[in-house]
């Protein structure tokens, strides 16, 4: 029988292991920010056809092949020196030349390890949990189905799909197919 430490080891290495999953392009280019790093007027964060640029009139938008998908809309003609920061506590927050926040994305949760990231799927998102999103995914065709091994999904075929929150029985094997 696992005790709750080793529950709570169970948690953290599949935790870990998702996390890892989903970073996994993050480690071969630019697409990341961490904890107390920042994009200053004209860096970015790239990731295939996908910019999230901190522009030099203080506007942070996400491009898809040149064509702007979302903005903070802080843009200020004539404005230099602007900064995009994803502090500790979880807030993702645009400063002006003097300092003064402009737009946040209200995530604030605590000191903790934060970190954005461009993802592959279009969305820009901050995780030490999914805290807050551009809310731009796009969905890809195709992907893992979850299908019954042994026997058949109530009311379904052994190849059918499960439903999200739909139970299987204990005696049946569920894995994701390639």
């Amino acid at each position: 029988m696992a005790t709750s430490v080793d529950t709570r080891k169970i948690v953290m290495v599949c935790t870990v292991g998702a996390i890892l999953s989903i970073l996994t392009s993050t480690c071969m280019g630019r697409n990341i920010l961490l904890n107390r790093e920042w994009l200053y007027a004209g860096q970015s964060l790239e990731e295939g056809p996908y910019r999230f640029i901190m522009q030099d009139d203080c506007n942070l938008v996400l491009y898809e092949y040149g064509t702007p998908v979302w903005a903070s809309n802080t843009g200020v003609t004539g404005k230099n020196g602007c900064r995009a920061v994803m502090q500790a506590d979880g807030n993702f927050v645009v400063y002006d030349v003097n300092g003064r926040a402009v737009w946040a994305s209200n995530s604030r949760r605590g000191n903790g390890n934060y970190i954005l990231v461009l993802q592959e799927d279009r969305n820009v998102v901050i995780y030490g949990s999914d805290i807050w999103s551009t809310g731009t995914y796009r969905k890809k065709a195709g992907g893992a189905v979850v299908m019954a091994m042994n026997g058949t999904v109530d009311g379904g075929s052994a190849t059918g799909p499960v439903t999200v929150n739909q139970n299987v029985t204990a005696v049946r094997k569920v894995a994701a197919a390639a």
